[in-house]
């Protein structure tokens, strides 16, 4: 029930600022980010973008990692090569790190980039999904936060791939 989910987010979210729990606020918005993806809400990029700043401020690879993975949920919609390449990062961080993403997250990832690995050819997106695992995680997450510095108040297309 996204309505009930992104109530109770926005709850904390009035919990946590008070607080500065720089790691809460930052997780908290990244959950509103993915909810936002799902329903192509426009609020995706900026949820991500303040959800990354803060991330960065923590130096958290777990966050690095949840943002590439959310930003390839953005990129399914319309960049199927793109949105390889950005989960492929996150799998190698997760990798390095030896976090895997929690169950919910990998099969949401899983549903955001299944039409983009049919709509290419098969060695298309096993070279996207190569390049993007050589891809340094900081590298790709600037690439992506300069990718969706989307025109405020812009609704995202409904998945294509």
């Amino acid at each position: 029930d996204y309505p009930a989910a992104r109530s109770h987010y926005e709850q904390a979210l009035t919990i946590w600022r008070p607080l500065s729990d720089t790691l809460a606020i930052a997780a908290t918005l990244l959950r509103l980010a993915y909810l936002a993806i799902d329903e192509g809400d426009s609020a995706a990029p900026a949820l991500l973008r303040e959800s990354v700043t803060l991330f960065r401020q923590l130096d958290s690879d777990w966050g690095t990692a949840g943002a590439l993975e959310a930003f390839a949920g953005l990129a399914a919609r319309q960049q199927p090569e793109r949105a390889l390449r950005l989960a492929a990062a996150a799998a190698a961080l997760r990798q390095r790190i030896a976090t895997p993403s929690p169950p919910s997250e990998r099969r949401m990832l899983e549903r955001w980039l299944d039409p983009c690995r049919q709509a290419l050819p098969a060695d298309v997106a096993s070279e996207e999904w190569a390049k993007g695992h050589a891809w340094p995680a900081r590298e790709a997450l600037s690439d992506a936060m300069a990718a969706f510095a989307a025109a405020p108040g812009a609704r995202h297309a409904p998945l294509l791939c």
